[in-house]
């Protein structure tokens, strides 16, 4: 499965997805760019006749726009597969934005890498929106003399902070996440806090 066509298909598939209880998008980065190779090949100019060979074609921001509204089936389509009772991972890649603030100087916060233009079409709003639980796995950081150091040890973050985004719904019976939970190399904490022990 690599173009957009064929993702959709497969998200259609019920015959297979029946069969699995979960179904993952890795990464909704890279689908994406598999939009935005469609939409150039299949979005015509509003001129008839202007050819599209770029996004940037289509003018004043237009090819954006055509962009998240057809990432939008694939939200839909995810809808349609959560209705049915499965469970839908969509994974991300990150990176650095500059938020503005109304209180202080605006700053740079981690965000999933999908396009999020000034006025319309945000992708990344909206995907994180879509998401009941929107966690972050970064690698944990110790600071020392002003000065930070990475070290081996992965954390899953649950709470937005003001560097970064997440977040994450009651679970059953009002049980709330910790706000971050040690992620070492193989561990499934995480899935048993949200299914309990059966999430082995």
């Amino acid at each position: 499965v690599s173009t957009f066509e064929e993702i959709r298909d497969a998200l259609h598939s019920w015959e297979t997805i029946a069969n699995h209880d979960l179904l993952a998008i890795d990464t909704f980065t890279v689908l994406e760019e598999r939009v935005r190779d469609w939409v150039i090949a299949n979005v015509p100019h509003e001129k008839a006749g202007k050819a599209i060979h770029r996004i940037e074609d289509y003018g004043f921001g237009k090819g954006l726009s055509h962009i998240y509204e057809t990432a939008l089936l694939v939200l839909q389509d995810l809808d349609a597969v959560c209705r049915k009772g499965k469970h839908v991972v969509i994974v991300c890649h990150q990176c650095a934005e500059k938020a503005p603030s109304a209180e202080s100087e605006d700053y740079l916060e981690y965000q999933p890498r999908l396009q999020s233009p000034p006025k319309s079409g945000k992708l990344r709003e909206r995907v994180f929106e879509w998401c009941n639980h929107f966690f972050r796995i970064d690698i944990d950081r110790a600071i020392s003399d002003g000065k930070a150091a990475a070290s081996d040890v992965r954390s899953i973050h649950t709470t937005r902070t003001s560097t970064a985004w997440a977040k994450h719904r009651a679970l059953q019976g009002g049980r709330e996440l910790p706000d971050v939970i040690p992620f070492p190399k193989g561990d499934v904490e995480l899935w048993k806090l949200i299914f309990g022990e059966q999430g082995n």
